[in-house]
């Protein structure tokens, strides 16, 4: 491990929710290792666990500098105070109030993608529903956005998550993008900025880890 520089625990065959903790710690130019644990690594974990600043273990997490933070909301908001970005949680009191709308919708969103994902029927469960639940969502999502670039106007923190989120869903489906061309544009317009950019073009990316387990039906 690199001395001083923040690590991330993630796990060692796929990104899962260290992903786009991985985006924006790539967007805020913070300088980080990586740290792995496999599904045999009971050892090494407990050694993790047993740490007393570790009071809530869990996979993904961050440590800085002895500053154990899990659970991705706080390290969201932990990294957004402790480099000086207070702005990607929302400039005004109004921003931070849609901000919090928008994390609750995706949440649901995600409660309902975690029985999709590893539903044993796939993509016939998947598409199923696509149809009843997730387009209709998408459409939510697509006539707040309509012409911004960025959600709230800005950029902030969300957009960095809901990037990811339709990086998972357009990987299964093209129908996201075809149905909704100005989410393409938001999508493309992030995976544009200069910090993900260099990021996907850089030797810290793997395109080879799928986001996915290896349990889920989709190999992505």
């Amino acid at each position: 491990m690199e001395e001083g520089k923040l690590i991330l625990g993630d796990w060692k065959d796929f990104k899962g929710m260290a992903e786009p903790i991985r985006l924006l710690l790539e967007f805020m130019k913070i300088p980080y290792v990586e740290k792995h644990y496999g599904t045999n690594d009971k050892e090494e974990w407990q050694k993790e666990v047993n740490d007393k600043n570790f009071l809530f273990p869990n996979i993904p997490y961050i440590n800085d500098q002895g500053k154990y933070i899990s659970d991705t909301n706080t390290i969201v908001l932990y990294l957004c105070l402790k480099y000086s970005h207070p702005e990607l949680l929302g400039r005004d009191d109004e921003q931070k109030v849609s901000l919090a709308m928008l994390k609750e919708v995706v949440d649901d969103l995600g409660m309902i993608l975690s029985r999709v994902l590893y539903h044993p029927q796939g993509k016939e469960f998947f598409d199923q529903v696509y149809t009843e639940r997730i387009e209709g969502v998408l459409e939510q999502f697509s006539e707040y956005l309509q012409d911004k670039r960025f959600l709230l106007g800005p950029i902030v923190w969300f957009d960095i998550w809901f990037f990811h989120v339709l990086n998972v869903l357009n990987k299964i489906t093209p129908k996201v993008f075809e149905t909704f061309p100005n989410l393409k544009a938001y999508f493309e317009r992030i995976e544009g900025l200069e910090e993900i950019s260099a990021y996907y073009k850089s030797d810290r990316f793997d395109p080879s880890k799928p986001i996915l387990p290896e349990l889920s039906p989709f190999k992505i």
